[in-house]
């Protein structure tokens, strides 16, 4: 009976391993697409009208971390999509 646990075990940290492995490799392509699509000018409207206007009433933080959990960036890459797109936001637009 202890075999049976033992094995069990393994083989739930081989899967566990295994997703997390699939999950780093799928993050990867996201921002790897999302390069890409920005680097085409093609944007999600919709995201993009949110962040600014978290940037407008001056909740950077936020618009970061609303563009992490949307896009899968890194906090640095978080960081520096919020301050590219806020250079793009006329200086007048911003309260």
């Amino acid at each position: 009976m202890e075999w049976f646990w033992l094995v069990a075990f393994l083989i739930g940290f081989l899967i566990l391993n295994r997703l997390t492995h699939v999950d780093q490799k799928l993050n990867y392509q996201r921002r790897k697409l999302d390069q890409i699509a920005s680097h085409l000018g093609i944007t999600d409207h919709e995201l993009e009208q949110r962040l600014i206007q978290l940037i407008q009433g001056h909740q950077e933080i936020q618009a970061v971390k609303e563009a992490r959990e949307a896009l899968g960036l890194s906090l640095l890459e978080g960081k520096q999509y919020i301050d590219k797109l806020k250079k793009s936001i006329p200086s007048n637009r911003i309260r």
